[in-house]
């Protein structure tokens, strides 16, 4: 078959994505998650958008799918929640990184093979491997592009569904986005809106 299971001996998600680059044969490499599903033409998208577009990276949108019921606090139309759900959605119109920044999701992420050798692959980060190397590529100036065609549906578990889990991503990203950017945090997504007691 087509698919080809490899093995990393080193824990983390870094890792076992620099271990699959170095064995990818194609000249895009994309990437999703094992809690998502994509959509039928996301393939088609993604070589379509390569084609017509001069990109080093490209990310796309993604949709929520809630296999239980959404809680009434949870209003998944505000940017605060989006990042606990795996909801990105920058619009409905492609740009790139030259009309504003964009910092990319690692459940629909998809790079240039030659772009990986100019500017580097996935540092050793615990967490925000995507806010990392979208970050880092856009300062050494690479294009990155949204296109809402190249489309994925992420599957939101009953456990992430409760106000502790979205009190602790936020610390955790803000901890991590913090190391990450260090002293400046321009384009960062600022997620605090409103008091902290509502949460």
């Amino acid at each position: 078959g087509r698919l080809k299971y490899i093995f990393e001996a080193k824990q983390g998600k870094s890792f076992a994505l620099n271990a699959a680059i170095q064995l990818a044969q194609g000249d895009c490499i994309a990437m999703t998650d094992d809690d998502c599903m994509v959509h039928k033409d996301w393939l088609l998208k993604i070589y379509q958008t390569f084609s017509e577009k001069n990109v080093d990276m490209l990310c796309g949108k993604v949709k929520p799918i809630f296999n239980d019921e959404i809680p009434k606090w949870l209003d998944v139309n505000n940017i605060f929640f989006h990042g606990p759900i795996v909801s990105f959605n920058l619009g409905e119109k492609y740009f790139d990184n030259s009309q504003k920044s964009i910092l990319a999701t690692g459940a629909n992420l998809i790079v240039s093979k030659a772009s990986l050798s100019k500017f580097g692959g996935f540092q050793k980060e615990k967490r925000s491997q995507d806010t990392e190397i979208s970050y880092r590529w856009q300062k050494l100036g690479a294009v990155i592009g949204y296109s809402p065609d190249v489309l994925v549906y992420h599957t939101t578990s009953v456990a992430r569904l409760n106000k502790k889990y979205f009190r602790r991503w936020h610390f955790l990203s803000g901890k991590n986005s913090r190391k990450i950017i260090k002293k400046k945090a321009e384009g960062l997504w600022v997620f605090l809106s409103g008091s902290i007691t509502d949460y």
